[in-house]
């Protein structure tokens, strides 16, 4: 069997999958980036907009670093959180942000650009619809 990190040309993508790898681990939680921050709340609420998320995600401390973690490419932010136990996956929780006509820092300085919110969340015992938001 390939390895997935070995299927990805971007460095991005490996980045997430090594981070994320749950088999090699025989249970757990693991993040991405690693350094979320305990207790984040990976889903936009139904009272913020995809930038205050953003920002909120992010924080203030340390913004320029904490974005270069979760940046896969200049516009492409990328959040996970993954439950395993025994090689089984529990749940999961991916966000991915897609910032259309700037790149991320700006984005996070300026909430007057497009962007665009993807979630998949992976519950095997309570299944929803995919990418629903």
């Amino acid at each position: 069997m390939i390895p997935a990190i070995d299927i990805f040309d971007s460095p991005g993508a490996r980045r997430v999958i090594t981070c994320l790898d749950g088999p090699n681990r025989p249970h757990g939680v693991a993040h991405f980036p690693a350094n979320l921050r305990d207790g984040t709340s990976l889903r936009v609420s139904d009272a913020e907009t995809v930038h205050a998320w953003f920002r909120r995600v992010i924080g203030d401390d340390a913004a320029d670093d904490r974005i270069m973690d979760c940046a896969l490419e200049d516009g492409l932010a990328f959040f996970g959180k993954l439950t395993w136990r025994d090689g089984v996956i529990l749940e999961g929780s991916f966000q991915a942000l897609v910032i259309k006509d700037t790149d991320l820092l700006n984005y996070y300085t300026a909430e007057n650009h497009k962007a665009q919110y993807y979630r998949f969340d992976i519950h095997p015992q309570k299944p929803g619809k995919l990418f629903a938001e």
